[in-house]
């Protein structure tokens, strides 16, 4: 392989233009500083190797026919193209303007961060100048920060697009793992995270809605200091673009007006219907956009919820409210017991009463015969029962009333009856005693 870097230093091509020192270098290209004989001038000029690009005709071909396109469509914001040739030994090359100024690429990293007006003022420069390639006729396919130069004048500074995309050859369009093969050694077919859905399918139908993705990619970046699409290697990068696996700039960037989001939202469109046609009407959308900024710089809001992945994991689902069962004979129960309380309280009031009177002394009595019959105690009034209070929802349950006891007279028993306002009497052991003594004392 000839290496013009290693022994061409000094060397003059066409006859005009003789290699000073090399700019950049990359697998397949080299851009070197000449000085122009004709002018006293400098110039650059890119050089590419047939030999590492395989010999292959189509590779000399479209270089030479893109050259002379890009040689008519003149830019402010597009590299100057002075002349292309072809060297004895296997050398196709472009004499373009030399610039003086740092890549984009290199603006983006550094601090501080581009803020939304010099990104967006950035943008509608080499947006307009990708506007005149496609006047042209010319699709890029290969824009990226580290194609554009921020070239600095007397005037302040003017981006500009360097590479062309004249090394890019048609195949490749349809082969997107080549592009990452080459991009990866030299960055001369393309750059995967630049890459529009389409070329990452591998569609061999590539327009200037491709260049439209490119421009989105680049503005996403500058806003958000990172790309929409960013994986370990350059598969992992296209699987990510057919994934549609890019987070909304207004996740990233939340200072971005919503103007200027929508823009780039419409930029990356997978479906390039979507898309702006071309770069020109782009760049008559991010004029008005950048206006619209202007007058209302409101931040653009996140996406909802709803559109982000959802969880892989199962919801934890919430156990059931523990019930305990009522047991079926609680009323009854209860009633019961309010049954028993208001007997117990009935006695209670009734010995209350007669514990409260004074007891009438028994009168003697006189022996009868054997032949009088027993007599019973006439029965006393019934008392009337006191009524129990209830607990809301308990069925009331009325006191039982209390029966007087029945006392049996002995054979000396005369044929009077007590009064009736005498205690009631019971038979126990002791003999007869008053109702009162029985309930103290406990029989």
């Amino acid at each position: 392989m000839i290496h013009l870097r290693a022994v061409e230093i000094g060397r003059v091509l066409a006859e005009r233009y003789a290699l000073v020192r090399p700019l950049a270098e990359g697998a397949m290209a080299t851009v070197w500083v000449a000085e122009d004989r004709d002018t006293g001038g400098e110039v650059a000029i890119k050089s590419i190797s047939l030999d590492a690009a395989g010999w292959r005709a189509e590779v000399r071909d479209r270089f030479m026919k893109e050259a002379r396109l890009l040689a008519l469509a003149r830019h402010e914001h597009l590299v100057g193209v002075r002349d292309v040739g072809e060297t004895e030994d296997g050398f196709l090359y472009l004499v373009l303007d030399l610039l003086d100024g740092e890549t984009l690429a290199d603006r983006i990293t550094r601090d501080p961060p581009l803020d939304w007006k010099e990104a967006g003022a950035i943008s509608l420069a080499i947006t307009r100048g990708v506007a005149a390639l496609h006047h042209a006729g010319i699709v890029h396919r290969d824009l990226k920060p580290a194609n554009i130069v921020l070239h600095q004048t007397k005037e302040g500074t003017v981006p500009k697009i360097i590479d062309l995309g004249i090394s890019k050859v048609r195949a490749a369009a349809a082969d997107p793992e080549l592009c990452a093969t080459l991009t990866a050694t030299g960055q001369v077919l393309g750059t995967p995270q630049y890459m529009s859905y389409e070329q990452a399918l591998g569609d061999p139908d590539v327009d200037a809605r491709s260049d439209v993705w490119a421009l989105g990619v680049i503005l996403y970046e500058m806003l958000a200091r990172r790309r929409p699409f960013e994986a370990p290697n350059a598969n992992a990068v296209l699987a990510a673009i057919r994934r549609k696996d890019a987070p909304a700039l207004a996740e990233v960037a939340s200072d971005v007006p919503a103007a200027l989001a929508k823009l780039v939202d419409r930029c990356l469109l997978t479906e390039r219907e979507g898309r702006f046609k071309d770069a020109a009407e782009m760049a008559e959308a991010l004029e008005i956009a950048l206006c619209s900024a202007a007058a209302d710089p409101t931040p653009a809001e996140p996406p909802p919820e709803a559109k982000k992945p959802a969880s892989t994991s199962s919801p934890r689902l919430s156990p059931p409210p523990i019930t305990t069962p009522k047991p079926r004979r609680s009323r009854a129960v209860a009633a019961l017991f309010l049954a028993a309380g208001a007997a117990v309280l009935g006695a209670t009031i009734a010995v209350v009463v007669t514990k409260d009177r004074a007891p009438t002394p028994l009168a003697p009595t006189k022996p009868t015969s054997s032949a009088a019959a027993a007599t019973t105690q006439p029965e006393a009034p019934r008392a009337k029962p006191t009524p129990i209070p209830t607990q809301a929802g308990a069925t009331p349950t009325s006191a039982p009333a209390i029966r007087p006891v029945v006392q049996a007279t002995s054979t000396t028993a005369t044929s009077a009856s007590p009064p009736a306002t005498r205690p009631a009497l019971t038979t126990t052991r002791g003999g007869t005693k008053p109702l009162t003594q029985v309930n103290e004392a406990g029989f």
